[in-house]
């Protein structure tokens, strides 16, 4: 079976070990959708990063699973010559609203609805963060069959 993600098909080729299984069955029943691919991300310590950036439209729901050390969480909403700006848009850069957290082990962060509209996203990096840190992100991937 062929599914999109960032606009590229994926063919699945694994099952899920049962762990997966179960935390995937647990996040199908509780955001009712079909969670059918998990990515594992890897930071090694705070040098690691994923830069800002949305996901694609076509993902309608992301539960990221934190596991390790925890790490810095940054979305902004940013300017577009006066407004808001929208998927596809870059902007002009104006932050306009900044949300920040810490996503602490065993935590779970989920974005659906306008999240990649309105806001980008990212894990910055963190000079003084020694320990590794592990994420998780389940997602339902769109079948382009």
């Amino acid at each position: 079976m062929v599914y999109s993600h960032s606009g590229h098909p994926v063919e699945m080729h694994h099952p899920f070990p049962p762990l997966l299984t179960q935390i995937a069955t647990h996040l199908t029943q509780t955001l009712q959708i079909d969670i059918n691919h998990v990515m594992l991300n890897l930071y090694e310590d705070g040098s690691r990063y994923i830069g800002k950036h949305r996901d694609n439209k076509e993902n309608l729901c992301i539960a990221s699973l934190s596991l390790g050390v925890g790490r810095r969480w940054v979305m902004d909403r940013v300017r577009r010559r006066g407004c808001l700006v929208g998927a596809g848009d870059e902007g002009d850069g104006a932050v306009v609203d900044r949300k920040e957290w810490t996503l602490a082990d065993g935590s779970l962060l989920v974005m659906q609805g306008d999240t990649q509209e309105l806001y980008t996203h990212e894990i910055p990096k963190e000079p003084r963060v020694k320990d590794l840190r592990i994420s998780l992100t389940f997602r339902q991937l769109l079948n382009k069959e």
